[in-house]
């Protein structure tokens, strides 16, 4: 388009210039309407001729219509990929706005220029004037610009690959463009969100947005919209493999686009058909289809569409065998993303490349099997060679990128052997003259071969020079020194070396040690020097064993007529000496110690739940765990310590000159450093997971002189660190013929309510939350069983997070939710903002200038606020790791935290967040839980798990896994399964109390019984356990009454002020409770705090004292809390209700009450207000107890309740008598 120039003489850019106008009489509104009309159509070249005459027939200047003018032939110069054109025409739209100090116009304008810098690759200027288009001009609250700009800042997201980010704000779009009935703009955010489903997986959402998306479009007319959501609907069947749908979708398409002149949406189309007909067996109409697919997408230059096609091209001529050109398919769709990668314009582009990454490794390996098919010698050739050369070519400095094309290049490296015949390559005897120069022919062969296939990193001097030498003397071009390429010197030392260690027809297979022998006599001759040093070092590191890419079988080595097995010492997976080697290794040591007297520690490491690692991520990521575990090993023991794979997930270590306690420093730091590891998912993104070691710990001569016994030992401490929650180190206790410890707290059956948790868990880590209720009686086991995903959420790279309710006469308001707050703000995941509301929960997420005494009550409006800030907070912290949020016993929580749990289900839609909640079934049957419970379990994301008690089988598997038996008779079994009808509390406490009668014995290396008749067991739970506490001495006894009167959790600081008892006492009590399973260390809490094993516990202990002394313990609680955290107005008041001190037990109510408010937590005000009423002393203090309940009652709109309070007001002395006072009361 020629150059044109404006009234002044300034020069015009081409796509500026107003065109010739025929039709000078015609008004400019009717060439808008025209215009918009072809834009409809798709005919942007006719609309942008309609658009400049409209500018020209303005009869009178008008700068907004002017700017909205350019701001759409800038649209259209943009859909045709013109992005310089579409700038110019953006810039243009902007200054003409802003001369117009026209703040809409201005906004649609930047948003516009914005949609154009991120075409041309500027992705956070973009993002800067998206935020600028909606700070200047939604201020005229113009709801389609709103609209506009939320679509292009959730496509924004879609392009860094955050689908639920995208999916967050085209919902937005969607509301607000519902909300002012923008028809146009529902139809694009149902599309995208359509688009984000499909990528997330969730497939009928996709069918449902679509569905909705063209319904609207239909009745709006607009072809090319019609036509490209009937080819994305068409999409979603194919992935939902209903082909005859999807081909009546795309005949739909293709019906409509008769109508346009659209390359795009035609190729698009042609696409879909193609696909259609190559997933339904129609091969040749595939390749029709999908070659003008891309013709098609190269005219219009849609380098999105380009690159797609030609990855279905490559996997159509990958299933008809066509190596050659399914390579290059691939390598020409990287360069169509590669170019799209640069410009910021392809949804999650990262993943796309990727899958194509991965598809070049299928076909350059299915290459690779037809090169080895043809020479069973060198089966696994090409893979070993590949693993090795680019661990060499990474210490060498290749970057990450190169590497991987350093790979393809590595496993083609042979495929010149297809021209030379198997007879030759099979030869058991030497080679003629005319047969070698054949197979010396094979590197320019196959250079030849794959000089047509374009490689976006050259991999040619790879397959032509791996057989030059460093001297000069190679082929087939006789290369010296640096002449011959860097990746043909490193292929070169990792092809020579896995020659000489595997079996071929003319040689047998050398040892490590020999063939690093023969090599070393060929440094410079052969093999480059400076790389031959690195080589060694990755040789005496291990690596050279431990593939780094993927799993494979060691290759049967064969031997003339017979087949025999040759045996490395090393692990072929991990590096790790093999079991056999290992073991002669500590024999060695272990005569040595006999010789010297010098102490060796054995380290047995288990890497727990692999089997569900291998479940969940498939065995390839189970290798890569076993690998970086290993390494791991490796790289924290010294010279002379020595690292072994014994079994699958099983390792051991050996660790000469060290006794246990300098054992267990080693084993701890392996611990500890492997649970920090990340270990990426493959072909998942950023998606990674983590494993924790259980690690045992024995040492000679104390445990043994020789590996078996050592091992035994270590085995057996490696149980406990099992039986004690995994991820620990523990060391042999008792030598050999001692009894080993009696483990009464086990974990047995429940796989099928475990597999559940685990399901809801993998759904909500992709993005689909869900929530679990596990219901069962006291004492079943509901948080036990929860507790058991505490490995399941590190594997995933999760976390999980606890809130507990409390059992309490009064409930502090939010109170689970407080604590789960607090350790999720501990890790360290949420981000580090002000939250001015929701720091009044958890008081840790204040900001220093928060003061906490001028809050006050807050309004319906801050109350929603408040629980928009929970929801906020939990988001942000899903978005850095995915939460497992555990809500235990939620049978006692208050109205506050259930409606927060039903606002936040209400709010989460592809957030990573699972829930579980624990509820007694006793009270889930009736009253608020039982409402609560039905109303969230009308959202489909919500399902109940009932827990019942344990059957014969699975209490018989208890009873052997606590007495160390196979085997066990039916008496014992038969007693405890009568005594508890299975519950696991009652059992483990039966079965404690019986090791304290000696009831078991151990004898000849096995643990007996003797049920006696005369053993009388208390009838009842709470006589059981108070029997088991009954055998702590007095002091004990007392110190555990003041814990359990402060609660379930107490720390040491707070129980030895509250008993008042010596320190030494207190630690003795302490002790003596841990031993007997009373108390355990509280979880995610510090070292000095502690809690009941079950709350069961709890009532058993303050039952066992008289109620006067409980009420004494109470008060003597609460005054020391008022000292110390007189914040704390909850449980104060509650102990105060608990003591009998009626002034105080008012005072402290009613500032809970008020704190209450502070929540908008109006039924635990309440609550606290009757609290405070029960105990008023005077006329005066039972006034202002009702005044407080009338104003809590009218926020709730409860007037009855008003009312009545109001009544009780005036029939009071206090207020009665008093009319001035009594007026108020009587106009409310």
């Amino acid at each position: 388009m020629a150059s044109s120039f404006d009234s002044n003489g300034a020069q015009r850019a081409p796509h500026l210039r107003l065109v010739p106008n025929p039709l000078e009489s015609a008004s400019s509104s009717a060439l808008i309407e025209e215009a918009r009309a072809f834009d409809k159509l798709g005919r942007r070249a006719e609309a942008r001729d309609l658009y400049e005459q409209a500018l020209h027939a303005m009869a009178t200047p008008s700068p907004a219509l002017a700017s909205t003018l350019l701001r759409w032939i800038a649209r259209t110069y943009e859909v045709d990929a013109d992005y310089k054109a579409a700038e110019d025409c953006a810039i243009a739209a902007v200054a003409t706005a802003e001369q117009d100090d026209d703040r809409n116009a201005l906004g649609h304008a930047l948003n516009v220029l914005a949609a154009v810098r991120w075409r041309q690759g500027d992705l956070d200027h973009a993002q800067e004037l998206f935020q600028e288009a909606l700070d200047r001009g939604t201020s005229t609250t113009d709801p389609r610009l709103q609209v506009d700009v939320m679509t292009n800042l959730g496509t924004m997201a879609s392009i860094r690959g955050d689908f639920r980010e995208a999916l967050r704000y085209f919902q937005d779009a969607l509301a607000h463009g519902r909300l002012y009935s923008l028809l146009d703009n529902i139809v694009v955010a149902l599309n995208n969100l359509g688009l984000a489903n499909m990528a997330l997986g969730r497939l009928d959402a996709a069918d449902d947005a679509f569905a909705e998306a063209l319904t609207i479009a239909n009745a709006l007319g607009g072809l090319s919209t019609r036509v490209q959501l009937e080819v994305n609907s068409a999409s979603l069947q194919i992935e939902k493999r209903d082909f005859a749908e999807a081909a009546r979708r795309v005949d739909r398409a293709m019906a409509l686009a008769e109508h346009l002149d659209d390359a795009r949406a035609n190729g698009e189309a042609q696409k879909v058909y193609g696909i259609i007909a190559r997933e339904t067996g129609d091969l040749g109409a595939a390749e029709t289809h999908l070659t003008q697919a891309r013709d098609m997408a190269a005219a219009a230059n849609d380098l999105a569409l380009e690159g797609d096609t030609n990855r279905e091209l490559a996997e159509l001529y990958g299933q008809l065998g066509r190596n050659r050109e399914t390579l290059q398919a691939l390598n020409r769709a990287h360069g169509c993303f590669t170019q799209l990668r640069s410009r910021h314009e392809l949804a999650d582009v990262g993943r796309r490349m990727a899958r194509l990454e991965g598809d070049f490794l299928e076909v350059v390996r299915k290459w690779g099997d037809s090169i080895e098919s043809k020479d069973y010698h060198t089966q696994g050739h090409c893979e070993r060679v590949a693993d090795l050369a680019g661990a060499l070519a990474a210490r060498a400095g290749l970057d990450e990128t190169s590497l991987f094309w350093f790979r393809i290049g590595a496993l083609l490296h042979d495929v010149g052997k297809l021209i030379v015949p198997a007879e030759v390559l099979n030869k058991p005897g030497k080679l003629t003259e005319e047969e070698w120069a054949l197979v010396r022919q094979h590197p320019a062969a196959g250079e030849q071969m794959l000089a047509d296939v374009q490689f976006p990193w050259d991999v040619t001097p790879m397959v032509r020079s791996h057989h030059e030498r460093w001297d000069g003397k190679g082929y087939p071009d006789g290369l010296a020194g640096e002449a011959v390429p860097f990746a043909a010197r490193v292929l070169c030392i990792a092809d020579v070396y896995d020659a000489l260690t595997t079996e071929r027809s003319y040689k047998r297979a050398f040892t490590q040690i020999e063939a690093i022998e023969i090599m070393r006599r060929e440094i410079g001759k052969q093999f480059d020097p400076l790389l031959f040093v690195k080589f060694e070092e990755l040789v005496r590191r291990g690596t050279v064993n431990a593939p780094a890419a993927v799993q494979r079988a060691t290759p049967l080595r064969r031997s003339g007529a017979h087949a025999t097995v040759t045996v490395s010492e090393d692990d072929d997976l991990t590096g790790a000496l093999v079991r056999r080697a290992f073991v002669n290794v500590t024999a060695a040591v272990l005569a040595e110690r006999r010789r010297t007297g010098a102490p060796v520690s054995l380290l047995v490491i288990d890497v727990d739940q692999f089997k569900s690692v291998n479940d969940t991520f498939g065995h390839l990521a189970g290798d890569d765990a076993l690998r970086i575990v290993a390494g791991v090993m490796r790289d924290l023991l010294r010279p002379g310590q020595y690292v072994g794979r014994y079994a699958g997930d099983e390792f051991v270590v050996l660790l000469p000159g060290m006794d246990t306690t300098s054992a267990e420093a080693i084993a701890e730091e392996i611990r500890r450093t492997a649970a920090g590891m990340r270990i990426p998912l493959r072909e998942q993104g950023e998606r990674s997971m983590s494993v924790t070691l259980s690690i045992g710990v024995a040492t000679a001569p104390e445990h043994g002189e020789t590996f078996e016994a050592l091992f035994n030992a270590a085995d057996r401490a490696l149980f406990d660190a099992k039986r004690d929650g995994r991820d620990t180190v523990s060391s042999a206790g008792a030598s050999a013929g001692e009894a080993p410890q009696l483990v009464f707290n086990r974990f047995v059956g429940r796989a099928g309510e475990l597999r559940a948790l685990v399901t809801a868990l993998d759904q909500s880590v992709h993005g689909v939350p869900q929530t679990r209720l596990v219901i069962g009686e006291a004492g079943v086991g509901k948080s036990t069983l929860v507790r058991q995903m505490l490995p399941e959420t590190r594997l995933r790279g999760a976390v999980m997070v606890t809130g507990r309710a409390m059992e309490s006469e009064t409930r502090p308001p939010f109170g689970p939710w407080a604590e789960l707050i607090t350790n999720v703000h501990t890790l360290g995941i949420a981000p580090a903002r002000d939250w001015p509301l929701l720091g009044r929960i958890a008081p840790v997420l204040r900001s220093s200038t928060t003061r906490p005494a001028a809050e006050g009550s807050i309004d319906p409006l801050q109350g929603h606020q408040l629980l928009q800030e929970l929801v906020a907070f939990l988001r942000a912290a899903s978005e850095a790791r995915p939460l497992l949020l555990v809500l235990e016993d939620m049978h006692w929580g208050d109205s506050a935290s259930w409606d927060a749990l039903e606002y936040l289900l209400v709010q989460l839609v592809t957030e990573r967040i699972c829930i579980a909640l624990t509820v007694r079934s006793e009270e889930a049957a009736y009253g608020m839980v039982r409402e609560r419970r039905q109303r969230l379990t009308r959202d489909e994301r919500v399902r109940e798990l009932s827990i019942e008690r344990l059957t014969s089988v699975e209490l018989g598997e208890w009873l052997q896994g606590a007495l160390h038996r196979s085997e066990l008779g039916d008496d014992l079994l038969d007693f405890v399964l009568r005594h508890t009808e299975g519950n696991p509390f009652l059992v483990m406490q039966l079965l404690r109390t019986m090791g304290e009668e000696g009831v078991f014995t151990y004898a000849d290396g096995a643990w007996r019984w003797t049920i006696p008749t005369s053993l009388a067991l208390p009838a009842g739970m709470t006589d059981l356990v108070g029997r088991r506490l009954s055998r702590l001495s007095p002091e004990s006894t007392r110190v555990l009454v003041t814990a359990a009167a402060i609660g379930r959790t107490f720390t040491l600081g707070l129980l030895l002020e509250a008993s008042g008892a010596p320190t030494e006492t207190v630690l003795d009590a302490i002790d003596a409770a841990l031993a007997t399973s009373v108390l355990e260390p509280a979880r995610d809490q510090d070292d000095d705090s502690y809690q009941f094993a079950h709350a069961l516990l709890v009532d058993a202990v303050l039952t066992s004292v008289s109620p006067a002394r409980r009420r004494v313990t109470q008060e003597k609680i609460a005054e020391i809390l008022s000292r110390q955290t007189p914040e704390a107005v909850d449980r104060i008041a509650a102990h105060y209700a608990n003591s009998g001190n009626r002034s105080q037990a008012y005072l402290w109510c009613r500032r809970a009450a008020a704190r209450a408010m502070t929540l908008y937590a109006l039924d635990e005000a309440s609550h606290f207000l009757q609290l405070a009423l029960q105990h008023a002393a005077t006329d005066e203090e039972r006034a202002e107890a009702h005044d407080d309940l009338a104003r809590t009652a009218e926020q709730s709109g409860r007037w009855a309740d008003v009312e009545r309070s109001c009544d009780a007001m005036l029939a009071s002395q206090a207020i009665g008598a008093d009319p001035r006072r009594a007026l108020p009361v009587q106009l409310r």
